[in-house]
Order: C-alpha cells, then structure tokens, then sequence
C-alpha cells in the first residue's frame, strides 16, 4: 500500500486553519476594544453624575436668580433677603451695619440679611440675624479718572483693612489664601484663589461673640 501526499488537502487544511486563528484574533481585539469602550463610558457616566449632584447642590442652597448689581452677580443662600436702600439722603443708608454705628461701608452695593441658629449655649441654639454685604470699589474708579481725588481705587482693600481692624480693635490681621471650589470640585467650575479674612472680636454684639469673615 503506497501512501501519497495530498497537496490540495494539506494546502486548504492549513487555509482553514489560519481563518480559525484570524477569527479568533479578530474577536480578542473587539473583546479588547469593547472592555477600553466600556471603562470610558463608566468614567464619563461617574463625572456627569458628580456634576449633576454638584449643581444640585448649588440649586437647593442657593437662589435661583443671581443679584446683579453693578456689573457683579451673586447667588446669595436662599435665607438670605435684600435689605432695601432708604430714600432719605440725610439719613444713614439702612444698607449698612447698624450693629456698628461709627462704621461706614465704602463702595456698599448691597447688603443681605438672614436669621440663622446660633449656638448660644451648650447644646442650645438661638436665631440671629446674619449679614452678607457686598462692596465694589467701581465707584473710586470713576472719580479717580475724573481727579476729583477719589483715592486710589487699586487700594481698596488695604483702606478697608485699616478700617475695619480699627473699629474692632485688631492691631493686626490674619489674611490667608483660599481656594474655591476646592480641589475635590474644581471640575465643575473655575477654581480662584482670593485673600480671605476672619475676625473673631474680644467684644460680643448683643450679647454673642460675633464672627466678620471677608
């Protein structure tokens, strides 16, 4: 018995073989591009779900209508009311701190009021009124081009650091950078680092010790 070699046979035997191993590549490469598809589109779902959740936030805290005032918009909490401008020019502007009568705001645009719970005692608390006041120093800049010796408009919040460490008896101020929104958040908005400032007097206001925070 004499055997012979097919070469049709073992030409298509291995043509079919090779199909076999391209078609399983061709499903381990989909496999792959599927499960890199997959893990994008989970990153991309996470990150809108931490957006919505983010502005949710800000919508359930915050009013809905930002206050524009002089080129400025602010969301203020949604406790917070205007306090409303008297007409009567000889009068001082119900806008500003009556808490601190000797005090005149300069660049006062609008000042906002809430009665929040304070903590008045351990384990109790109390409604008080809190204040938001909102300054610009737009009104120097204009004067100041004018030379009707305004003061210089640039140094705005240095005089308002003089000012304010003098009517609460603070020899010296402690400003720190902050940054808003932090880290965590800085995603979902413009992240900004501005000077800040908390005040914590020796003298309580109405009997409670009052903290001022620029």
């Amino acid at each position: 018995m004499t055997n012979t070699f097919n070469m049709n046979q073992a030409f298509f035997t291995t043509l079919r073989y090779q199909r076999a191993m391209l078609w399983g590549l061709c499903a381990l490469v989909t496999l792959f591009i599927s499960g890199c598809g997959v893990e994008r589109y989970e990153k991309r779902l996470d990150k809108t779900s931490k957006h919505f959740q983010y502005v949710d936030r800000l919508n359930r805290h915050l009013i809905a209508n930002p206050h524009n005032v002089i080129g400025i918009s602010c969301r203020l909490p949604k406790q917070f009311v205007e306090v409303k401008q008297n007409t009567k020019i000889k009068e001082r502007d119900s806008r500003q701190p009556e808490y601190l009568p000797t005090l005149i705001l300069d660049g006062l645009a609008g000042a906002y009021q809430a009665d929040l719970p304070v903590a008045v005692a351990e384990g109790k608390t109390e409604n008080k009124p809190c204040y938001v006041y909102l300054l610009t120093n737009s009104f120097r800049w204009k004067g100041y081009r004018a030379n009707t010796g305004m003061p210089d408009p640039l140094k705005f919040v240095d005089d308002f650091n003089q000012k304010i460490g003098v009517e609460l008896n603070q020899s010296s101020l402690k400003i720190a950078p902050e940054t808003f929104p932090p880290d965590q958040e800085k995603e979902f908005g413009l992240q900004k680092t501005f000077n800040a400032c908390s005040i914590i007097p020796k003298e309580n206001f109405n009997g409670l010790s009052t903290e001022f925070k620029y």
